[in-house]
């Protein structure tokens, strides 16, 4: 048998494919940790705590590289297993030795398992004193998402936000089709990625005529940004349509089919990468925002005092009085 050279195509035990398909659904439970391996390297990192979650509360943050659960070394269980380990019953606790990133000490830190309310899309409007502005937060790509953020947008829509802040923090992806749709409400038929399978055979999507949000954006990205919001993202950046502010993206840029086994198991194989429509490859690059905001970075997005998003309403506020003042 020949190596794939890729981290992400996996066997899933019938437990694991159940609790993958329950996530893209926009149901999970456990502790609120997304993982992955670290490029190049076998080692398993957070590439985001989900919003609300024991995880988030903790404090834990992207980057974070786990060394074992429950005492037992990640390096045998391996990526699926430790995910897996995570699990169980409401109420439970589970026990994590970590090293934060740019530290050397290991940390332990116990977390009780609990039911999460993944809430994908939250809106809400962004006062000063001469201006209104939209905020629209996703933290996943799961099925109902494209339709949440049709409703967020129609509702800033009639309450005239004269911009809007779009923010990708930890969102570490899910469906790319949920991905697609949300950067089709924001594009007029301009391209939003390329996909490029083993045989190096191109396929160009570019987005439908009907644009549910023209006016001025930002957006916020960060290390937990991964995946189809990379795609997301980078599609904003390369068609001009918005600034991204925040830091470097996390730098997945594979795409995988899950197929159902007969044994109730699953299959995720990688079958295509993807490239930003100017044809920047993301895989293990990840994508540099046009303004980097200065550390350390907030860990509550969206919360209070998050200085990154008071930054980008700054922006924000700055580029629609540049147009009021052109026009």
């Amino acid at each position: 048998l020949l190596p794939l050279n890729d981290p992400y195509t996996r066997l899933l035990r019938p437990a694991d494919y159940e609790v993958m398909k329950a996530s893209n659904e926009g149901n999970l439970s456990g502790v609120g940790l997304q993982l992955g391996h670290r490029q190049d390297s076998n080692a398993i990192v957070v590439i985001a705590p989900l919003e609300g979650s024991p995880a988030a509360e903790a404090g834990i943050v992207s980057g974070t590289e786990v060394l074992a659960v429950n005492g037992e070394a990640v390096e045998t269980l391996g990526l699926e297993t430790t995910a897996a380990r995570l699990r169980g019953a409401v109420g439970t606790q589970v026990v994590l030795t970590l090293l934060p990133p740019q530290e050397e000490e290991q940390q332990e830190v116990t977390l009780e398992r609990r039911n999460i309310d993944l809430r994908p899309v939250r809106t809400r409007r962004l006062r000063s004193d001469t201006h209104t502005l939209g905020y629209i937060r996703i933290t996943q790509f799961s099925e109902g998402v494209p339709e949440q953020v049709r409703a967020a947008i129609d509702e800033l829509s009639d309450k005239s936000v004269e911009g809007l802040v779009l923010d990708l923090r930890n969102n570490s992806g899910g469906l790319v089709s949920a991905g697609l749709a949300v950067a089709d409400a924001f594009l007029d038929q301009q391209p939003i990625v390329e996909t490029r399978n083993r045989s190096g055979i191109a396929d160009p999507i570019q987005a439908g005529p009907e644009v549910l949000y023209s006016g001025p954006m930002v957006t916020l990205v960060n290390g937990g940004t991964a995946s189809a919001s990379e795609i997301l993202a980078g599609a904003l950046q390369d068609d001009e349509r918005s600034l991204l502010l925040g830091s470097n993206t996390f730098g997945k840029g594979l795409i995988q089919t899950l197929t159902n086994l007969s044994d109730g198991s699953g299959l995720a194989v990688t079958v295509a990468g993807y490239v930003t429509p100017s044809g920047r490859d993301i895989q293990g690059e990840g994508i540099t925002p046009d303004r980097v905001l200065d550390g350390p970075e907030p860990l509550n997005p969206g919360g209070e005092g998050d200085r990154w998003l008071t930054d980008a309403e700054l922006v924000l506020q700055s580029m629609i009085d540049q147009e009021a003042s052109q026009a």
